[in-house]
């Protein structure tokens, strides 16, 4: 499946639009995600990319109301394979898969939290479904409809930690690729 953006809407009205990544960020917050192939700055070197496939991706999410607004906890797992990096780098030590881990662990945090405020203070619009951990807080109806969720989403404030694991590396691709 390709993945190219996702509108955006509060109730019935169409409040905004999504990026590719942002749409991958938002299958993965929501459990929804299957597998995808990502491009990510590389922690050895700044002018080179690694590409990674993410395998399985599971999200952890709680809600609380903390003084009167909702503090949204989401607990990442990413499952993960290099798929490609420079000839220069090796990044099949220990050291460096942990690097690559630490370093995409900070990555992702920073690209999931972007996404949550732009949904939250932006889009005013809980896409995830985040309520529907929030209403089991609750005992009944009335005291769930007190809190206004659909409008109190706005006031939200997020904790991500993000947990990478490179399982294995397929691939490394160079500026020589035959040897010669």
């Amino acid at each position: 499946m390709k993945i190219c953006g996702l509108a955006v809407f509060k109730k019935d009205s169409f409040v905004g639009e999504l990026s590719s990544y942002q749409s991958l960020y938002y299958l993965i917050l929501s459990n929804q995600f299957s597998n995808s192939v990502v491009n990510i700055p590389s922690p050895f070197n700044d002018v080179e990319y690694i590409s990674i496939n993410i395998s399985k991706a599971k999200s952890n999410n709680r809600v609380k109301i903390v003084n009167g607004s909702p503090y949204i906890n989401c607990n990442i797992n990413l499952t993960t394979r290099v798929l490609s990096s420079s000839i220069a780098s090796n990044y099949l030590t220990t050291e460096n898969i942990k690097n690559i881990e630490d370093y995409a662990n900070s990555y992702f945090k920073a690209h999931f939290l972007d996404f949550l405020y732009k949904t939250s203070i932006d889009y005013k619009s809980d896409i995830v479904g985040f309520g529907k951990y929030a209403v089991r807080n609750y005992k009944d109806l009335k005291e769930w409809e007190s809190i206004d969720w659909l409008n109190n989403y706005a006031n939200s404030f997020f904790d991500v930690n993000v947990d990478t694991h490179v399982i294995s590396s397929y691939l490394i691709l160079g500026n020589n690729i035959s040897g010669n």
